[in-house]
């Protein structure tokens, strides 16, 4: 548990370098307990690393702080606007970050796309389980819409570079270079997996109204940052990782 301060001053001492991904998930809900963890606890985090003299503290955020995509493609120097608790608790752990690096701590951040790799969970184990067993893959909207997604392996890279950089106190997106709308994307995968499913489109609007209501009651099996981007073209541009990180996804 990251809130425990001397749990994490201990797990922290005699390294050189601490990767910060641990964080409360949208699906909780629970603005206290989201905030506590992505806040509280990553102030803990920082302070250890601080106290421990680590060589780079590299800080897993989100490209949830910019909400649903207005500016396309998102860049770092963007107007942040998250939609929920979970972005916004990212926003401030991002501050925290900063300030520490004005303290003395070696900081970058990363802001990865959602990122697909074996045992992935979430929305896309609900969409590879029904193409597994043929059944209908729901997406809301007609699927015309581009989404960059990320390979895990490209994300551990990205890790690898901003750790190594001599460069350091920044924030850096990270997403696929190549990517394309879901009909095709997931169409893809239906096609590779020689599955009968089809991709079933929902109306957005009733359909966003209605996880909305499930949403409040606890019941949604996404939270309101999946649904409200998903039928919308959500993509971030990766020059700054790849001029300054020398990164290619």
């Amino acid at each position: 548990d990251i809130r425990n301060k001397k749990a994490v001053l201990d797990a922290i001492k005699n390294h050189d370098y601490v990767i910060h991904a641990a964080a409360a998930l949208p699906i909780l809900r629970e603005k206290k307990l989201i905030f506590d963890i992505n806040i509280n606890g990553t102030e803990s985090v920082l302070e250890a690393s601080l106290k421990n003299k680590v060589k780079r503290f590299i800080f897993i955020s989100t490209t949830a702080v910019y909400g649903i995509p207005r500016h396309l493609p998102e860049k770092e120097t963007n107007p942040l606007d998250p939609i929920g608790y979970y972005g916004q608790s990212k926003i401030a752990a991002e501050k925290l970050s900063l300030e520490y690096s004005k303290k003395g701590l070696s900081v970058n951040i990363l802001r990865p796309k959602s990122f697909l790799g074996p045992e992935r969970l979430g929305v896309f184990e609900l969409w590879f389980e029904a193409i597994y067993t043929g059944k209908g893959v729901f997406i809301l909207g007609k699927g015309n819409n581009k989404y960059q997604l990320l390979a895990v392996s490209d994300v551990v890279d990205a890790i690898v570079k901003s750790m190594e950089s001599k460069i350091s106190g920044e924030i850096f997106n990270i997403g696929a270079e190549k990517f394309k709308t879901w009909n095709k994307d997931l169409g893809s995968v239906i096609k590779y997996a020689k599955s009968r499913s089809r991709i079933i489109k929902l109306p957005t609007f009733i359909s966003q109204l209605f996880l909305g209501v499930l949403e409040a009651l606890n019941l949604s099996p996404i939270a309101a940052w999946h649904y409200k981007t998903m039928p919308v073209d959500s993509y971030i541009s990766i020059e700054k990782a790849e001029k300054l990180l020398k990164w290619k996804p």
